[in-house]
């Protein structure tokens, strides 16, 4: 980690490299299956720490899915996710520990009693959003009566990127991730930010972030979309000259990084109007050298992800050679 000072910098700070947030990949591993190898894992951010904000805790995930965890599994799963932070910790990696809604939550304070500083707060999607968001609302609300709360201790919301809720959690929640933007960039979707009256906002206040095709098929083709003012809104980002307009008055990208700079904007505004910090998330190297070319500040990557030849100075360095464009 980059130091706790890191914790109170501006929400949109600029740095030459990003905050890079390095997740264990646990739970793309639950979802195919497959096991992380610990020794693995934290030969990986030894050899990787001076480019790693924090490392998240090879945490375990209780159930299936296609089955809903007992109790007693949840249990078992929380105490092999503290025994593997206890591991790392004891190999001199000190990670981020992640607490789960259906944890028992003994396991939040015990966490925070000895001496965790970031802490991720995990929803289980599986239930409705009003559900999940009331659970992490209220988790957040308790954090926040015992008085430390983003002063001696801050935390992250894993997969909880939702404009319309994360105001709700602003300055008890500093920091939540987003694999939308990388999923919709390569889906050839910009994400539009839309104030009360629906038109693109370069600021706030943000009501709506749809998503707009812009790719090249003409069966894909949205409707009753304002291409003017979607125009206007590239134009002030200063990327309409890498759009054109059908005549049918729909834009079309020129390529992929363009939209990549587009949301990238995009969680810039989420970020300045909910107070959260947004760790963009996925593997798309086009996508991640634009994210490195605008200086955007946070980003997260899986160690699921990264083959044994990856390196995060490969990936992060300003001198990296553009790729091909698509």
């Amino acid at each position: 980690m980059k130091g706790k000072d890191a914790f109170f910098a501006a929400v949109e700070e600029v740095s030459e490299v990003p905050h890079l947030l390095a997740d264990s990949g646990a739970f793309s591993a639950w979802n195919s299956g497959q096991k992380i190898d610990l020794a693995a894992y934290a030969r990986f951010l030894a050899a990787e720490q001076e480019w790693i904000f924090m490392p998240v805790n090879l945490d375990v995930i209780a159930g299936t899915e296609d089955e809903w965890p007992t109790p007693n599994a949840c249990e078992h799963a929380s105490i092999q996710g503290y025994e593997n932070w206890l591991e790392l910790r004891r190999l001199g990696v000190e990670t981020m520990p992640v607490y789960h809604q259906d944890d028992a939550s003994h396991w939040l304070y015990r966490y925070l009693e000895e001496g965790a500083v970031y802490i991720g707060v995990s929803p289980n999607k599986s239930y409705p959003a009003a559900i999940w968001q009331r659970w992490m609302y209220n988790v957040l609300w308790e954090l926040d009566k015992s008085g430390g709360l983003n002063r001696d201790f801050f935390t992250h919301g894993f997969g909880v990127f939702a404009p319309t809720f994360l105001p709700q959690l602003r300055e008890r929640m500093w920091s939540a991730d987003a694999t939308n933007m990388m999923r919709f960039t390569t889906m050839r979707r910009i994400l539009l930010p839309l104030d009360e009256s629906g038109t693109p906002t370069m600021v706030g206040p943000l009501t709506r972030l749809p998503a707009v095709y812009v790719g090249r098929l003409p069966n894909r083709a949205p409707k009753n979309v304002d291409w003017k003012a979607v125009a206007d809104y590239l134009r002030a980002l200063s990327v309409d000259q890498h759009y054109f307009e059908q005549p049918c008055g729909r834009l079309v990208a020129k390529n992929l990084r363009a939209i990549a700079s587009v949301n990238i904007h995009a969680m810039r505004v989420v970020m300045r109007t909910s107070g959260v910090r947004i760790f963009i998330a996925g593997f798309d190297h086009r996508v991640l050298y634009q994210i490195s070319q605008e200086r955007y500040p946070y980003v997260l990557r899986s160690f699921a992800h990264l083959s044994e030849q990856d390196t995060l100075r490969d990936l992060y360095f300003r001198n990296l050679r553009p790729p091909r464009r698509k």
